[in-house]
């Protein structure tokens, strides 16, 4: 998702909920801004991401349109370094 836009990740994100049965659950990682080793990963690796933080994560599931009826659960959550957010939704 890191190189996705938020139109792309969405649209990502409604196609592999789609697929999932009841009980189902959906997980989508990205890169979280201001950790510590961007400047590397820009500067020496030329590794340009796009960048979300939980808000972030969580207007994708918005975007993505999903039926509400279908949706169980949404909730945003990180690593324990805090580099990566991850976005679950299960399916109802």
């Amino acid at each position: 998702y890191d190189y996705l836009s938020d139109r792309a990740g969405a649209r990502l994100l409604a196609s592999m909920f789609n697929l999932l049965k009841p009980g189902g659950k959906l997980w989508v990682a990205n890169f979280a801004p201001g950790i510590a080793d961007v400047g590397y990963m820009e500067g020496v690796m030329d590794w340009w991401l796009i960048y979300r933080d939980a808000p972030g994560m969580m207007r994708l599931a918005g975007l993505a349109n999903l039926p509400a009826a279908e949706v169980a659960q949404t909730r945003t959550f990180a690593e324990t370094e805090n580099n990566i957010v991850f976005l679950e939704v299960v399916k109802a």
